[in-house]
């Protein structure tokens, strides 16, 4: 039976508009000689106002933005996203391209309806960070590690 290894690979380790997925990507390579690797990635970080953030804290101030009834853009969340798609050979490049605008627009969706009621937690919060962070990033890693063999 061969081994199983869950390999999280955080904010930080993919560094700034996903800086470091090469490493990463190298690092999967090794561990999966020997055995199976489960990958799990957190939301990547950007660079908002001259420092290093997570696309958690912006997501989650969007949704601070909207549940006060202001308007809020999702330009950095597609930026920091269309960054790391240059990663994806072209053969996965549209693809992906549209699964980020999915997620993304899931989470416009989110957060009109945070906006509408004027509350940002429970569901909306989740739906938001998720298609925002992990699942957005697990999509985008997935066709990532498909360009690389």
């Amino acid at each position: 039976m061969n081994s199983v290894i869950i390999a999280k690979f955080g904010g930080s380790t993919i560094g700034v508009d996903g800086i470091s997925i090469p490493v990463i990507i190298q690092r999967i390579n090794s561990i999966s000689k020997n055995a199976k690797v489960v990958a799990v990635f957190s939301a990547p970080l950007t660079v908002v106002e001259g420092k290093r953030t997570s696309l958690t804290d912006v997501a989650l101030e969007l949704g601070k933005r909207a549940e006060g009834g202001k308007a809020f853009d999702l330009i950095i969340l597609r930026k920091t996203y269309e960054k790391i798609l240059e990663l994806v050979s072209s053969e996965f490049q549209d693809e992906c391209s549209v699964i980020i605008d999915d997620c993304l627009d899931k989470v416009r969706i989110e957060l009109e309806k945070a906006m509408e009621k004027k509350e940002f937690s429970d569901e909306i919060r989740s739906k938001t960070l998720a298609y925002s962070g992990e699942i957005l990033m697990s999509y985008v890693m997935d066709y990532i590690l498909k360009s690389q063999g």
